[in-house]
């Protein structure tokens, strides 16, 4: 089956897609940056900033990067605590409670084995 040729309209689309993966991906959150409302809405602040005199495909991206902090800035403030507090345990030191949660951090497969020495040690400890 011979292939046709793309249209002008089709070659358009394939670039604006084309572009729109690379900013997916030259914008994906780098490892080891810590998140917090002020560092999202800084980021948020810049970006319409950037969306003035942006291309409509630069623009796509930079409404989808806008989408992305909004929801990690509301997910952000949901999960605030009081004082800042990131683990807490019982009284007798048997039961604890952490945030974020190392057992979802222990291993390479899911995303990060930071998590990994905390529970080893724990189980050191044991």
């Amino acid at each position: 089956m011979a292939r046709t040729k793309m249209t002008e309209t089709e070659k358009t689309e394939v670039a604006a897609v084309r572009d729109y993966l690379q900013a997916l991906e030259q914008n994906a959150p780098r490892r080891g940056r810590r998140r917090t409302p002020e560092s999202v809405e800084r980021q948020l602040a810049v970006l319409e900033g950037e969306m003035e005199g942006a291309s409509v495909t630069k623009r796509l991206g930079l409404i989808q990067q806008r989408i992305d902090l909004e929801a990690d800035l509301e997910a952000l403030q949901q999960a605030g605590s009081v004082d800042d507090i990131a683990g807490i345990c019982s009284e007798g030191r048997n039961v604890v409670g952490l945030m974020p949660h190392p057992e979802r951090a222990c291993d390479e497969l899911l995303g990060s084995a930071d998590g990994a020495v905390l529970i080893g040690s724990l189980l050191d400890a044991t």
